[in-house]
């Protein structure tokens, strides 16, 4: 178990292997959002002493969007797939279970919300929690988001999920109230470390900045803050390593875990033929959490089902990764249009000093041309439009006055501007690609599909971490709803019954049904573009309608209608009136085809 001087060495190495990302995602986001973000600082001050406006014409933005629209309307479900035949049912309940959750989540929104902050910046991460509040006695499984800011891996970790690694942190502001009711046995050590860090005002962090800029840049960093009353509290996720003995029937293939069995029945398995006895070395989860150098606490983690009581319930989402001279690199669209948009943005504000010059070009005139206060005049409002001067006799008519003829406009700076434009198309592989006709599904797809090719590696990390979020998914539903429940399916009037308890005459428990525990069954976790995105539906219903059309059967005509956007009650009655008649089918010499058929 590391003590409170090895996890200070440890968190001083993860946060400074995460300086670099984080100063460069605040970049990023910066010029996600526009205006003066995406200005240098020295160029700022420049044009305000020029008094030049400061102009952001954000094309990252619209790229970025391009993107996330893309996701938001072609998104991929989590589904599990039986190993074994006899577990069809168990999948499809798993599979309605895990809808039900995402629908408790809001998680469209929130993995929608992930994705475009990984487009910008490189890395979010998926969470999962257990949550008592709302149910004290079970708990509900909570799938959250978190920004790299607030979850920091072990330095050493190498595997793109970081379980490879020993620890992770997960950084939190929350009441001082808050803490001391968590903590009640702390309390008084929690009043005591407020008191202490109420320093004089001059060496205290006066923010609770979201990106807690103190982790990585203040060394007078505090874990207090005296205007919000909250404290920083730093979860320390870490493994812990113990031996422990397993029975493996060699038959079955089943495996007894010897803490969970009595000793009675381990020496009577140690006896018995079939069964061999294994050491193996048990990884645990723990979690300390600290105020400063205040340990809290230091409890196992609330995961104990499967795969997930071993690993962290963190999920990093990356755009691109990838290692170069033994270093990991991560970033995301926004990095690498940064100075196309510098660039941009210049050329805008050189354009724009040109016209405004070339427009106000001035005038020569004679040194008697003018009284001395008209020259007094036209040298502070000689730009100014409806401009009366007052000119000596003959002055005009002499030529003693005349305009200076600006110089013909640069077209070179119109071109280097449109191909700033295009660089960002190239360099984002985002293009656009309008079209004057409304378009079948099965085109608009393809389109899409077409114009986000160069940027699929996108796709395949979010489908990559969300199978990994799957498998700690299955495991949690085993634990959290270990009891008997009834939730509504998704999109579907009917309700599953989990977990429910089937008694005998004499009042004994006969038979679990619908029994989700970890013995139940094994599936594996894919990835599936999920039917309900407009696009998907879409291409869906022009297929089912063009089959229609050479074969206008109503079942056919039905599932076409399933895809539809048109309310549910007029879809049954546009069924039930097709189920009622005959319509005849081509190529039948107008002989009728009925819904039997």
């Amino acid at each position: 178990m590391p003590d409170l001087r090895d996890i200070k060495s440890q968190y001083k190495n993860d946060k400074d292997a995460v300086v670099r990302l984080l100063e460069e995602a605040e970049k990023d986001f910066q010029f996600y959002i526009g205006g003066s973000g995406q200005w240098a600082d020295e160029d700022i001050q420049k044009l305000n002493r020029e008094k030049r406006p400061i102009i952001s014409f954000n094309m990252v933005l619209s790229k970025i969007n391009t993107v996330d629209g893309f996701q938001r309307n072609n998104r991929y479900d989590i589904r599990y797939m039986p190993v074994e035949s006899g577990d069809v049912d168990l999948a499809d309940i798993f599979n309605q279970l895990s809808k039900h959750i995402d629908y408790q989540n809001d998680w469209d929104q929130l993995e929608a919300d992930a994705f475009k902050n990984t487009l910008i910046c490189g890395l979010w991460y998926f969470t999962l929690d257990i949550d008592y509040d709302k149910d004290p006695v079970y708990g509900e499984l909570i799938m959250g988001t978190e920004s790299p800011w607030r979850i920091i891996p072990d330095c050493n970790a190498e595997q793109y999920d970081k379980q490879d690694g020993h620890h992770f942190w997960r950084l939190s502001w929350i009441d001082v109230g808050k803490a001391k009711a968590l903590w009640p046995d702390k309390k008084s050590e929690i009043e005591e470390k407020t008191q202490y860090y109420q320093a004089p005002e001059e060496s205290t962090i006066k923010t609770v900045d979201i990106h807690l800029e103190d982790l990585y840049k203040d060394p007078k960093y505090i874990p207090y803050d005296k205007k919000s009353g909250q404290i920083r509290i730093d979860e320390y996720w870490y493994k812990e390593y113990t031996e422990k003995e397993i029975f493996v029937n060699t038959q079955k293939g089943e495996i007894i875990d010897s803490e969970e069995i009595s000793s009675d029945l381990k020496q009577q398995l140690r006896n018995l033929p079939g069964y061999i006895v294994r050491n193996i070395i048990d990884t645990k989860i723990r979690v300390k959490s600290l105020f400063g150098d205040l340990i809290l606490s230091d409890k196992p983690s609330p995961f104990r089902k499967g795969f997930l009581a071993k690993s962290f319930p963190f999920v990093p989402l990356y755009a691109y990764r990838l290692y170069w001279k033994g270093e990991e690199v991560i970033l995301g669209m926004t990095r690498n249009l940064r100075d196309p948009q510098q660039e941009i943005n210049k050329r805008h504000c050189q354009i724009l000093e040109i016209i405004g010059t070339q427009a106000h070009s001035g005038i020569m005139y004679e040194e008697d041309a003018l009284d001395k206060e008209v020259e007094e005049l036209l040298s502070t409002a000689g730009g100014k439009a409806g401009l009366k001067l007052k000119t000596r006799a003959g002055a005009l008519s002499g030529g003693k006055i005349k305009p200076i003829i600006p110089p013909q406009f640069p077209q070179g700076i119109l071109l280097l501007e449109k191909l700033g434009s295009d660089y960002i198309d190239m360099i984002s592989g985002v293009r656009d690609w309008p079209s004057e006709k409304v378009e079948p599904g099965i085109a608009l797809q393809v389109k899409e599909r077409q114009a986000i090719m160069t940027i699929a590696s996108l796709f395949d990390n979010l489908k990559r971490s969300k199978r990994i979020l799957g498998r700690f998914k299955l495991d949690g539903m085993q634990q959290v709803y270990n009891y008997e429940k009834t939730f509504r399916v998704i999109g579907e009037n009917r309700f599953i019954t989990i977990n429910r308890q089937i008694f005998n005459e004499e009042g004994n428990l006969a038979n679990v049904e619908n029994d989700i525990n970890a013995s139940a069954g094994k599936f594996d976790v894919m990835t599936m573009e999920s039917p309900v995105s407009p696009t998907y539906r879409l291409m869906m219903f022009s297929t089912f309608f063009e089959l229609a059309k050479q074969y206008p059967h109503p079942r056919i005509i039905a599932i076409a209608l399933e895809f539809a956007d048109i309310p549910s009650e007029k879809k049954a009655e546009i069924i039930d009136v097709l189920q009622s008649v005959s319509m005849p089918a081509r190529g039948t010499g107008g002989q009728g085809v009925s819904a039997s058929q």
